[in-house]
């Protein structure tokens, strides 16, 4: 690939998204442009308008906010107020519920989703159906009980603005735009949190959320309706469900891990999942056999928890402990994948409670079939079962295994049922 104004274009846009400033960005896009330059100037590149088309856009965005902690601050309030949505008081509820409606759904407007009726509800997506049933009553035709009929259509919008204003600052949101506005930058922050792409996201809004560097230089993706209604789906249950997800934490010098798992227990609730993976090491010690685990990544500590309580748990034990995170500057906490952390733990041979063996109805595996080992000392062999037993810690399978290595010997071992599969006859 040539180097492109949408390629530069691409590139400033996504220090903005890293957190940097409009000052870094500019010095970066000149130290680039320079080189560029020097390069044009021995005769090894054309002359090209690239880097000054790409200045003159970044100066139009200059006066606009470029601090993203201000973007994760509220991103954190955004997790929070759907999570505690159902236990909102009453003076609130109607608002909150209201406000996530037009933050996770396709519809942006407070005031059309304020007139929705009950028959209107098949028109939001499925994710986003118990904020509806709680609101809905058998005795109004709207979703929301807000005086519709006692109000007209500009005195609607008005109290609706007004309600909704109040309940972003009472919660804490930095906005300072319009309400509609700040809707928009609200879910696109969600989506872009959600894995979303910057042009994407823009593609789904149909337009540039107002006054946002992080997508003012982002050209448009052309979407289909379905792609659109999915994008709002992922974006809602990310926000709705705040699933547990595998973290790493790594610990300070001279800290042990049982002083972590300590802490951890202290915990009233919401405790996270730790794995700390180690290997069994067997030695000699006068004359005795004498067993030692030892960590396979001694710092590392893996743990699953929501994202919402990471930050809460490293106030307990941030002194003993840090968590990764994607960059330095955003502090967003970095998920594991779970096909990452099968992989990882498959690569080494050691699993959490929580790894599935196989899809649930899969058939099991029996003595005398042929299987291939995916994981562990011995990945990449083939042989056949040869004895079906227990664990020790009555967890998960383990199986006796015959298969010969690359000399003709035979070997036999036993494997975790975690670290093969079915290879066919």
């Amino acid at each position: 690939m040539g180097l492109s104004e949408n390629l530069v274009t691409e590139w400033i846009s996504h220090l903005i998204q890293q957190g940097y400033s409009y000052k870094v960005a500019t010095y970066y896009l000149k130290i680039i442009s320079s080189l560029y330059n020097k390069g044009v100037k021995a005769g090894k590149l054309c002359k090209s308008d690239i880097f000054v088309n790409v200045r003159s856009r970044l100066e139009l965005i200059a006066e606009m906010d470029f601090d993203i902690s201000k973007r994760e601050n509220d991103y954190s309030r955004l997790l929070l107020m759907a999570k505690n949505a159902a236990r909102s008081t009453k003076d609130t509820a109607i608002i909150t519920d209201l406000l996530l409606i037009c933050i996770l759904s396709d519809i942006k407007n407070p005031a059309t989703v304020g007139m929705l009726k009950k028959d209107d509800s098949v028109i939001i997506d499925k994710s986003l159906s118990e904020i509806l049933e709680r609101n809905i009553s058998p005795h109004r035709k709207y979703i929301f009980g807000l005086n519709q009929s006692q109000l007209s259509p500009r005195q609607f919008v008005r109290t609706l603005d007004e309600a909704i204003s109040g309940l972003l600052a009472l919660k804490g949101f930095t906005h300072r735009l319009p309400v509609n506005d700040t809707i928009e930058n609200l879910w696109a922050f969600a989506a872009l949190k959600s894995g979303i792409s910057p042009s994407r996201i823009v593609g789904c809004l149909g337009h540039r959320p107002a006054d946002n560097p992080l997508f003012a230089l982002c050209s448009a993706e052309s979407l289909s309706d379905d792609e659109k209604s999915s994008i709002h789906s992922a974006v809602a249950k990310t926000i709705l469900v705040n699933p547990k997800e595998w973290f790493v934490m790594r610990l300070r010098p001279g800290v042990r891990y049982e002083t972590i798992k300590q802490s951890i227990a202290s915990m009233p609730a919401d405790k996270p999942q730790l794995f700390y993976p180690c290997d069994e090491i067997r030695k000699r010690v006068n004359r005795k056999l004498v067993y030692e685990q030892r960590p396979v990544i001694p710092d590392i500590v893996f743990f699953k928890t929501k994202m919402t309580d990471v930050r809460p748990l490293f106030r307990l034990i941030g002194d003993k402990a840090w968590c990764y995170t994607t960059d330095t500057r955003s502090g967003n906490y970095a998920i594991i994948p779970k096909k990452a952390m099968e992989t990882f733990q498959q690569a080494i041979g050691k699993f959490s409670d929580d790894y599935e063996v196989g899809p649930i109805g899969s058939l099991a595996l029996k003595k005398g079939d042929r299987i291939s080992i995916i994981g562990g000392l011995f990945s990449g062999n083939q042989g056949i079962i040869d004895r079906i037993e227990e664990s020790d810690n009555d967890c998960n399978t383990i199986y006796r295994v015959i298969f010969p290595d690359e000399n003709g010997f035979e070997w036999r071992v036993k494997i975790d049922a975690r670290l093969v599969k079915h290879s066919g006859s």
